[in-house]
C-alpha cells in the first residue's frame, strides 16, 4: 500500500493541483508576511465549503478592503460590528454573521498585537507564535483540546444574542464529536512542510495531526480499507489518521492531498468504472479495483 500511496503523493506534488483546493488562495498571494498568510489561510479555510471559485471570490473581497490586511482585520475587531463592511452573506452564514465572525477574529489579531508590544515591539508573543497560533494554547495539550481552544477564544467574541445557527456552523462546538475538518485542514496546511503545504506553525509537531475528514477522504478511507466507518466523525478522523501515520512513518496528513484529488476532479465515482478505474493508480488496493 505505501508504494502506491507514495506514487500518487508524487504525482499529484509533482503537478501542484492547487486550482481545485483552498489552499490555492493562499499560494496566490504568496509571498506576504507570515501573518498575513496566517490570515488568508485562516479564511479560506474557515469558509471552505461550496465551490473553490465561490470561496476565492469571497475570501479575496474580504482581504482586498485593505492594502494591509493584518491592519483592516485588527481594525475589525475594534469596531462597531455593523460598520465592518462585507460583501454579503456567504452560503450558511448572514451578512450579520459575517460581520461578528470577523469581529471575533480581529479581537484576536487586536489582542495580540498588544500583548507583543508590551512585551518587545514588533516581536510576536508565544516566543514566537503566530496570532491564530497563539489561541490554540498548552503545545502539551492533545489536539482535540488546543483546537477546543481556539474555538473558546472565537467564541469569546461573540456575544450570546449574536450566536446564530451560521456562527455556531462556522465555529463549531467546543465539546463536539464532528470531525472539526476545517481547522485539522488550515492546521495541515500550517504545520506541515512539504509543497504544498506552508509549514508556519513551530508549536505543533506534524505527527500528532488529524486528517481533514470529508466526504472525499471518507469515501477513499473505506476504499482502501483505513476504516470501517461511515460516519464522518472525530472517531473515524483519527481512526484514519493513525492508519496513515502507520504507513507513512509518522506523517498522519501526507497524502491527504493526494487522496481527495480524485473524488474532487472526478476521477473517481465511488464504484468500478472501467475507463476510470483502469487508469487510477490506486486500482491495485482499493476495494472496486480489487474486485474486478
Amino acid at each position: 500500500m505505501k508504494s502506491v500511496l507514495e506514487a500518487l503523493h508524487r504525482q499529484y506534488t509533482a503537478e501542484r493541483i492547487l486550482d481545485s483546493d483552498p489552499l490555492g488562495i493562499v499560494h496566490d498571494r504568496m509571498p506576504a508576511a507570515a501573518e498575513q498568510v496566517e490570515l488568508t489561510a485562516f479564511l479560506a479555510a474557515m469558509f471552505a465549503y461550496g465551490r473553490v471559485a465561490s470561496i476565492r471570490n469571497f475570501i479575496t473581497s474580504l482581504l482586498d478592503q485593505s492594502e494591509d490586511p493584518i491592519q483592516w482585520i485588527t481594525e475589525c475587531g475594534q469596531s462597531e460590528v455593523r460598520q465592518i463592511a462585507v460583501p454579503g452573506p456567504y452560503r450558511f452564514q448572514s451578512r450579520s454573521d459575517v460581520q461578528w465572525i470577523l469581529h471575533s477574529v480581529g479581537k484576536l489579531y487586536h489582542s495580540h498585537a498588544k500583548k507583543s508590544t508590551i512585551a518587545s515591539p514588533g516581536i510576536s508573543s508565544r516566543s514566537g507564535a503566530l496570532p491564530i497560533e497563539s489561541q490554540f494554547g498548552d503545545p502539551s495539550m492533545p489536539i482535540a483540546d488546543r483546537i477546543a481552544h481556539l474555538q473558546a477564544a472565537l467564541w469569546q467574541g461573540i456575544p450570546g444574542p449574536a450566536r446564530s445557527p451560521g456562527i455556531k456552523h462556522w465555529i463549531g462546538a467546543m465539546d463536539s464529536k464532528g470531525a472539526r475538518k476545517r481547522i485539522c485542514m488550515f492546521l495541515r496546511w500550517m504545520v506541515r512542510t512539504e509543497h504544498p503545504d506552508l509549514g508556519l506553525y513551530k508549536s505543533f509537531d506534524a505527527a500528532s495531526l488529524v486528517i481533514p475528514l470529508d466526504v472525499h477522504m471518507g469515501r477513499m478511507a473505506r476504499n482502501l480499507g483505513l476504516t470501517g466507518r461511515k460516519t464522518l466523525d472525530w472517531t473515524t478522523a483519527v481512526e484514519v489518521s493513525r492508519k496513515i501515520a502507520s504507513i507513512s512513518g509518522g506523517d498522519p496528513a501526507r497524502y491527504d492531498f493526494a487522496l481527495t484529488r480524485p473524488g474532487i476532479l472526478g476521477a473517481c465515482k465511488a464504484k468500478f468504472v472501467a475507463s476510470i478505474c483502469g487508469q487510477c493508480r490506486l486500482q491495485p488496493i482499493c476495494i472496486h479495483g480489487r474486485q474486478r
